[in-house]
C-alpha cells in the first residue's frame, strides 16, 4: 500500500504507472489519495516480485507497506523488469533489428506526429495559411515502437 507519496510525487507518479500500466490521471489520483489514506497500487504479487516494487516506490521517495494478500501470485508487469515507460509488453519471440539477438526486444503502441493531413492542408489553401498557425502542421498516426534491451535500440515497426 502506498501510505505517502513523499517529496517527490512527480517520480513517484511516474513509478506507478511503470508498475500498474495506469494512465497519467489514474496514476496522479492513486498518488495523491494516498496523501489522505493508503492506497493500494498492486495485488496478488508474489513476496519477491512485491519487494521489487516496494523498492522501486521507496527509491522515487515514497513511504510503502506492504500488507499480505490472500490471491495467488501474479507475474509483476513487464515495465519493471524490462526497458522503462509506460506499456512496454516483452516480445520473447522476436528478433532485434539491429544486433539479431532472439528474446531482448520489447513493444509498445503510441502515437507519431506524421506530416501534414489532408485536411490541414486544404485549411490552409482556403484560409491562406492562417489555419495552420491555429492547428499545426502534423497529424497524429499509432505506430509500434520496439526496443531492445541487449543492445538498447528504439525503432518504429
Amino acid at each position: 500500500m502506498l501510505a505517502d507519496p513523499g517529496q517527490k510525487k512527480i517520480q513517484v507518479i511516474k513509478e506507478v504507472r511503470v508498475l500498474t500500466g495506469l494512465g497519467l490521471r489514474e496514476a496522479k489520483d492513486l498518488v495523491d489519495g494516498s496523501g489522505h489514506s493508503p492506497q493500494t497500487v498492486l495485488r496478488g504479487l508474489s513476496e519477491a516480485d512485491a519487494e521489487r516494487a516496494r523498492l522501486t516506490l521507496e527509491a522515487a521517495g515514497a513511504w510503502v507497506k506492504l500488507v499480505p494478500s490472500t490471491d495467488s501470485p501474479v507475474p509483476l508487469p513487464v515495465g519493471l523488469a524490462k526497458p522503462p515507460g509506460w506499456g512496454w509488453v516483452n516480445r520473447p519471440q522476436m528478433v532485434c533489428a539491429h544486433c539479431q539477438q532472439l528474446g531482448g526486444v520489447a513493444t509498445k503502441l503510441e502515437k507519431v506526429k506524421k506530416g501534414v493531413s489532408g485536411g490541414k492542408a486544404t485549411a490552409a489553401v482556403l484560409t491562406a495559411g492562417v489555419s495552420l498557425f491555429a492547428t499545426g502542421l502534423s497529424r497524429k498516426e499509432q505506430v509500434t515502437s520496439a526496443r531492445c534491451s541487449n543492445c538498447g535500440v528504439t525503432w518504429q515497426l
